[in-house]
């Protein structure tokens, strides 16, 4: 198939690039992080309910399941590694996970550098637009999920770029690995046709067009044997498509000064790109047809994208929409490639382009956001869910269910991770040792309730704050668990703060979503051990936030209720509830 032996010449010397422009990519991705706490809450939506799930129920047999219509090799390779080893650093192996295919982008690129006649600086710069480019959310680059994004982008880059070398077989197990994770190889087919046309080059790559058409095969059959393809009409309206393709093209500006800055550097890119076809004729053909590739590629995808947004949300289609955002990270890399490289010989062009691209980066740059209470939070807001805490208290307990990003107000909940066995590998008691709370009858303030080691009757409660004071217990532990069964007349958020008497504090606080009725809420967290003083809020009602209102969408309310989950109305805070019982667990 036409395998390089890789280990001829020191690896150093061949990757030399490579470690020049590693520390750039990682200080360009590192921009997009506000907040380090961000990588304990790491896990986001797929990566549990599907990856995690999948990995602890099907094992080795997950790495072929099929997930929204193909396959996800590489993402299930990651979850099945990160279930061999202990819970509680589950995030930090997805986090990593999610970075490798970028730095993937960045190998391919540095390593076709010299025969595309790029130096350094040039790559620098494409890698941090690459980085920094104007989407919605970050969460694309540093989530295990959508990473599979990045990893078409360095196929697409592979198959695009020139390079006298053979493959090698790391080169064709990255193939194999990208080709089989995401539906970026039946994209590429089409691509790998031109370059065969032009270049005549199977001798020499063989395994390039070998693998990526058989996966793109495999990819496109279960795409289309899948019911993601839809059975409704495509969008007829006019405006909407022109406002996707104007969203698109403007790259999601929406003030007239960002506007304008797309259009100029469009506008330059073609001057480049023509420029570059009619004067560059008599490069090495490999090289001269490599930004035309690029072209079709982006094409194809935007294509794709359209076509697969046409039938319900095409008038949403947009890089600054949340949704939407990750499909535009494959045509966005090939565009920048081709306006830096077809510019790279002209000293105005180049300059020209790098300040224009800067500008379009910078204007809609966007981080990781900060940390937000659930229960007022926009649709992909973070909260801080103590992972770690509740890793523990899983060992005590097999059957909990772990809450990850982002939370919505949804019963049961969905973006959930869940471990079949515990860190060696055996089941949880299933209680573990408690201390067995109980209540007096309490009313609004700071009166705070009682706790006793023996049971006592329920009490119905009028549902205003309700204190634990638990300084005798847990007294050497920073890591504890609140187990409490309780009756509630409305479904909504339940919260709990910890701290000291008046100085309870947002960050210091955790809330979950319960249904109406009888529920066991869980709550574990990590705490000083100076908070003594533990703030329950078991009504917190259902406000009417940003994921409120997506949920309450007609077609998305359909959707989520495949899975049986039940999505609210906006519900005021308050009610009836009755505390029967509350544990308190000590987890370290």
């Amino acid at each position: 198939m036409g395998f390089h032996n890789m280990n001829a010449g020191p690896i150093f010397a061949r990757t030399r690039s490579f470690w020049l422009i590693l520390p750039i990519a990682v200080v360009a991705l590192a921009l997009r992080v506000e907040d380090i706490s961000f990588v304990e809450d790491s896990l986001f939506a797929d990566d549990g309910y599907v990856f995690i799930k999948h990995a602890n129920e099907l094992g080795i047999r997950s790495v072929w399941a099929a997930y929204a219509g193909y396959h996800h090799l590489y993402i299930r390779i990651v979850a099945l590694f990160a279930r061999s080893l202990p819970l509680a650093i589950t995030p930090y192996i997805f986090l990593f996970g999610a970075i490798v295919p970028f730095l993937s982008i960045v190998y391919v690129l540095t390593t076709r550098a010299e025969r595309s006649g790029i130096d350094h600086h040039l790559i620098a710069l494409l890698v941090i637009a690459i980085a920094l480019q104007p989407i919605a959310t970050a969460c694309s680059f540093l989530y295990l999920t959508p990473s599979f994004f990045l990893l078409g982008t360095a196929l697409a880059f592979y198959v695009c770029l020139p390079s006298h070398k053979p493959t090698s077989l790391l080169e064709g197990l990255f193939l194999v690995v990208a080709s089989l994770s995401g539906p970026f190889s039946s994209v590429l087919i089409p691509v790998l046709a031109v370059r065969f046309a032009a270049l005549r080059d199977w001798a020499s790559r063989k395994a390039m067009y070998t693998i990526v058409p058989i996966c793109g095969m495999i990819q496109a059959i279960s795409i289309v044997v899948s019911p993601r393809i839809s059975k409704s009409a495509l969008d007829a309206s006019t405006e909407h498509w022109l406002h996707a393709l104007g969203s698109s093209i403007l790259f999601g500006a929406t003030n007239r000064i960002t506007c304008a800055t797309a259009v100029l550097f469009w506008c330059v890119t073609l001057l480049s790109f023509v420029r570059w076809i009619l004067v560059r004729r008599r490069l090495d053909p490999a090289i001269w047809i490599s930004p035309t590739l690029a072209a079709v590629a982006a094409i194809v995808m935007l294509f794709v994208i359209a076509m697969a947004s046409g039938y319900a949300a095409i008038s949403d289609l947009n890089p600054m929409n949340d949704i939407f955002a990750r499909y535009f990270i494959f045509p966005y890399s090939l565009i920048f490639y081709i306006a830096f490289v077809c510019a790279k010989d002209d000293m105005v062009l180049k300059l020209t382009t790098t300040c224009l691209t800067s500008a379009i980066c910078a204007a809609n740059f966007l981080t990781i956001p900060q940390v937000n209470a659930p229960s007022t939070a926009d649709v992909f807001s973070r909260a801080h869910l103590q992972w770690t805490a509740y890793a523990k208290f899983q060992k005590l307990k097999p059957d909990l269910v772990i809450p990850i990003n982002p939370q919505w107000p949804l019963y049961p909940p969905l973006w959930t991770a869940q471990r079949i066995e515990d860190d060696e590998g055996e089941l949880g008691s299933g209680d573990g040792a408690y201390i067995r709370l109980t209540s007096k009858e309490t009313k609004y303030g700071e009166a705070g309730l009682e706790y006793l080691r023996e049971s006592a009757p329920s009490a119905k409660l009028a549902l205003g704050p309700i204190y634990f004071d638990i300084r005798d217990y847990c007294v050497t532990s920073n890591y504890i668990a609140l187990e409490i069964k309780i009756w509630r007349r409305d479904m909504g958020w339940a919260k709990i703060s910890w701290g000291t008497p008046g100085s309870f504090e947002s960050r210091k606080s955790l809330e979950r979503f319960y249904l109406e009725g009888y529920s066991l809420m869980q709550f574990a967290f990590r705490r000083a051990r100076s908070d003594y003083l533990i703030r329950l809020d078991p009504a917190g009602g259902v406000p009417n936030s940003g994921a409120l209102r997506f949920l309450n969408q007609p077609d998305i309310k359909s959707f989520f209720s495949r899975f049986g989950t039940i999505a609210p109305n906006q519900i005021d805070p308050g009610g009836e509830a009755k505390i029967e019982e509350a544990r308190l667990f000590c987890l370290d």
